[in-house]
Parts: C-alpha cells; structure tokens; sequence
C-alpha cells in the first residue's frame, strides 16, 4: 500500500514494500497518480486545491483525466481519448503529438520544459512562413497562433510558472496575474492580432488583403516580444 509521508511537495517521498522511493504525482479528481520506478499507481488523496493549474485544467477539460493517466501509464488510447486530444490539438493550433507530449510532461517542473517550448516556437513559426509564402493563409494563420501560445507558455516556463492551459480565458488571466505590466500589454494586443486568423483557418472569413494586412501586423509584434523575452533580462 502506497501512502505520502509529505503531501506539500510535487516529489514526495512514499513508502512501498518497505522502502522508500521518490514518486512524482498528477492529480485527477480526488485520486492522485503516482510514478514509482516506471510503475504507476493510484492513491486516494484529498481533492487537489482549486487555486491550481491541474485542477482548473481538468476542471475545464474532465474528460482528459483518464485521458492523461493512459497517458502515464503508456497504455493505448481509444477513439474517445483521441478525439478530446483532437479538440485540445484545434483549441491551440499544436500538432496533435505536440499536445500529447505536453500532457505526458505535465507533472514537469516548468524550467525543465523551457527549452522544448521555445523549439515548438521556432518550429511552428518557420512553418506559419513557410505556408505564408505558399499562399496557404488558412495554414499560416493557424501555425502563427501556435507559435504565439508556445511562446508565452516558454515565457511561463523560464519564469518558473507552470503553463499547462491552452485556452484563450485562461491565458488571458495567466497574463493579467503573472506577466510585468510593461509587457502584458504586448501580450494582450498579439492575442488579439492573431486570433483572428487562427478563426481563419475554420471560418475562412478573412479576404487575402486583410489577413496579409493582419498577418504583418501580429508578425512585427510577435518579433518585437520574442526579442524582449528572449534577450532582455527586464522582463
């Protein structure tokens, strides 16, 4: 029987056949998930705290609860499983791998994960170009948005904060609460510059002249955050 000897810490120490090992934990519900040596096991605990980022994730999205523990435990996801990770996949413009890869790493401290945000950034934005120059909008505007959410989640993670929401609510209010004044702003307006053409790829609403119009105007604003992120030690 598996039991926490500290419930206050992300890696606690528990006791399994009489010795002791380190587990690393994801809540689901009142049940939290355990990883003990490469085996998993469940554990009946109080409910996780509502002021956190996995709480308000699964309370968004229950239905990837039982879809992140297959997940861990490596076993094979149904058509179900997979059509919730294809809703997340469109909610951010990510790959579907993309998005799988991120809900595996979920328990991950953020800085951990830093660089591997900033190379979906790089890879996402090269294709949002590449699909630019092709005259393929739709692909561009939408590949532009998943550049734009990578970019804020690797802001998240070399801040030391975890970032595991993908929805435009929830990382507004990340922003409001986490992000310095001087470049929340900066944030707000390039979510609003690029929803818009991450619409386009559904809706198609936009002509040609307004989403290169649009287009240029978020890609001017998401380089000009990308350097004050990336280079400078202000923010």
């Amino acid at each position: 029987m598996l039991r926490y000897l500290d419930s206050d810490t992300t890696e606690s120490n528990i006791s399994a056949k009489e010795r002791r090992v380190t587990a690393q934990r994801i809540s689901v519900g009142s049940v939290y998930t355990m990883f003990v040596n490469s085996d998993y096991y469940d554990v009946l605990q109080e409910p996780v705290p509502r002021e956190s980022s996995t709480y308000e994730l699964f309370g968004e999205w229950p239905e990837l609860g039982p879809v992140v523990k297959k997940l861990f435990k490596g076993e094979e996801l149904n058509e179900r499983d997979e059509g919730w990770l294809r809703e997340v996949s469109e909610e951010t413009g990510w790959e579907l791998n993309d998005v799988i890869d991120d809900l595996k790493n979920i328990s991950r401290d953020p800085v951990e994960r830093a660089e591997k945000y900033y190379s979906l950034y790089t890879e996402y934005l090269e294709e949002a170009k590449n699909y630019y120059r092709l005259n393929n909008f739709r692909q561009a505007g939408e590949k532009l948005y998943g550049a734009v959410l990578a970019l804020i989640k690797y802001y998240a993670a070399i801040k030391g904060m975890p970032l595991i929401h993908w929805s435009r609510g929830k990382i507004e209010r990340f922003i409001t609460n986490n992000v310095k004044q001087e470049l929340r702003k900066l944030f707000r307006d390039l979510l609003d510059k690029t929803q818009p053409l991450h619409e386009h790829f559904y809706e198609a609403h936009l002509d040609e002249q307004t989403f290169k119009e649009r287009w240029i105007e978020a890609l001017k604003l998401l380089e000009r955050i990308h350097d004050l992120i990336r280079f400078s030690n202000t923010f």
